[in-house]
Parts: structure tokens; C-alpha cells; sequence
């Protein structure tokens, strides 16, 4: 994955500031994040997609929500930028290309966890 889309996705100092927390045994401490990170996201994706299925939109509202600050807290910037849109979409009762932004949101979250991946080797 080339570094600059690598910036667009993540905000870097963020990574880094992750990363200047020290280790949690042997592992490094960014590590134990992402990969919780990596578990709960994924399951809050899943959990989007079968939402937007049942257009159960407060449940999708709620997860967004979720996604949108736990992306924002470890730097993952255009991913959280999509789930806010997602959110406010559902809030706003403007549920017309729903589909459309949890197909988009599922793509830069493929992304994201790519790069993430690449940050924390």
C-alpha cells in the first residue's frame, strides 16, 4: 500500500501517539488495540449490514455512532468520516442510499485494516 493513502485513510500522529504507549507484555500496546479494534469493528459491521437489511435504522444509527468514535480513537480517519455520514443519514431520516454508503464504508474498512496492518509492523 503506497504512504499516501495511507495518510488519507489515517491520521498518522495519532498511530503514532498509540504507539508511545509502551507494551503490554511483549506485544506492543498498538497492537492489542488494533486487534480489538479489528474484532469489534468487524462485528459492528456485520451488524450494520443486517440492520440495513431489517431498515432497522436507529440500531444502524447506533453502531455508526460506535464505529465513527472507536475509528476516530485510533486514527482511522476516512473510515470514521463515512460512519459519521451513515449516522447523521439515519438521524436525518435520509435513508435513500443507505445501501450505498455501508458498500462504501465495508471498502474503506478493507482499506483501513490494510493499512493499519502496514503501520503496525
Amino acid at each position: 500500500m503506497d504512504s499516501n493513502k495511507s495518510v488519507q485513510l489515517l491520521d498518522l500522529s495519532t498511530i503514532e501517539n498509540l504507539k508511545s504507549l509502551g507494551n503490554e507484555g511483549d506485544t506492543p500496546f498498538i497492537n492489542t488495540i488494533v486487534e480489538l479494534y479489528f474484532q469489534e469493528s468487524t462485528r459492528l459491521m456485520n451488524e450494520l449490514k443486517e440492520y440495513s437489511k431489517q431498515n432497522d435504522f436507529h440500531q444502524l444509527q447506533m453502531n455508526a455512532h460506535t464505529l465513527k468514535g472507536s475509528s476516530a480513537n485510533i486514527g482511522a480517519v476516512a473510515f470514521s468520516a463515512i460512519c459519521k455520514e451513515i449516522e447523521f443519514c439515519c438521524r436525518d431520516n435520509i435513508t435513500d442510499n443507505i445501501s450505498e454508503l455501508i458498500d462504501k464504508a465495508e471498502e474503506c474498512f478493507l482499506q483501513t485494516k490494510a493499512a493499519l496492518t502496514e503501520q503496525i509492523k
